[in-house]
């Protein structure tokens, strides 16, 4: 379907090649199937036709955000609030943006400001759960462990809860920096949490006596993850085990192919977390190894 939306979409373009909306609706579909590059390519077309261009700004920082150049996506999300204030998803990519470059004060007011239009239980725990990326002390660290917990503790008493069907939790990546015992604060972030609607998975009959193991990552490419779990995956035992790779997003590059070529069965997971779920339900496994817990609060959980 996305082949033939494209299709479309740059036979429009041939016959009208100065229509941002053309441009917005192509990058759009490639970012949906992970053609980031071509996506970044075609959003800045259309922002040259168009600058004030809400969907194609918003599109394109989520992009940067997603690949580690938040200071670029910072001032697209700027110029998106500007032109449509209490945009969410502007607020809450700017306070993610914020977030990544270590501004924990302003992550903190966005996120808090995305809390307050929205009333969003996902953007009150943001808000909470925010911590900086490097101490001065650790008097420092103590207080704002101190903070997380007394945050926690007031949504509890708020009643706020967040239902996992359609979004993920968001883990909170720097908390083992701090080199704590982490077990209390975890237990109490669970309990904002409530766990998607799921079917009972079925597995069918294992061929050959192999076991059917999957592994899912973002990172299934020239990241350390990749770097990590290529031995594991290109290696394992195809007589003993039938293995299915589930890469969230394209990738393209040595790692990315040596993963997808050795794989028995390679599933391109969709941006989508409810479809993204079925994919796998679809695609059934006795052992799902999940190789970025912790890690990426924008992937599938």
């Amino acid at each position: 379907e996305s082949s033939t939306a494209i299709e479309c979409i740059e036979r429009a373009i041939g016959l009208e090649p100065q229509w941002p909306t053309f441009y917005n609706n192509l990058g759009n579909v490639l970012w949906s199937v992970g053609r980031l590059s071509e996506a970044e390519s075609v959003l800045r077309r259309c922002l040259k036709l168009a600058p004030h261009n809400v969907s194609a700004l918003l599109t394109l920082a989520q992009i940067l955000n997603n690949h580690d150049r938040c200071d670029e996506a910072i001032p697209l999300f700027q110029q998106a609030l500007a032109l449509q204030p209490n945009d969410l998803v502007a607020l809450g990519g700017l306070a993610h943006g914020f977030s990544e470059l270590g501004f924990v004060t302003e992550s903190i007011a966005t996120y808090q400001q995305a809390g307050q239009v929205s009333g969003d239980p996902q953007f009150l725990i943001a808000a909470a759960t925010q911590l900086p990326l490097v101490y001065q002390s650790t008097a420092e660290i103590v207080a704002w462990r101190q903070r997380l917990l007394h945050e926690t503790e007031n949504l509890h008493s708020a009643g706020v809860t967040k239902h996992l069907n359609s979004t993920p939790a968001s883990p909170i990546f720097c908390l083992p920096h701090q080199g704590f015992n982490d077990l209390e604060i975890q237990r109490k972030l669970t309990r904002l949490f409530a766990p998607p609607d799921l079917p009972a998975p079925t597995v069918p009959p294992r061929e050959n006596g192999r076991i059917r193991v999957g592994f899912v990552s973002s990172y299934f490419n020239r990241h350390t993850i990749g770097k990590l779990t290529r031995g594991l995956i290109t290696r394992l035992s195809r007589r003993d085990f039938h293995v299915t790779v589930f890469s969230v997003g394209r990738h393209d590059d040595a790692i990315a192919n040596e993963i997808a070529a050795s794989a028995d069965r390679f599933v391109l997971l969709t941006r989508d977390l409810a479809v993204a779920r079925r994919q796998i339900l679809d695609n059934p496994v006795e052992v799902l190894v999940y190789t970025d817990i912790g890690m990426d609060p924008d992937r599938k959980s």
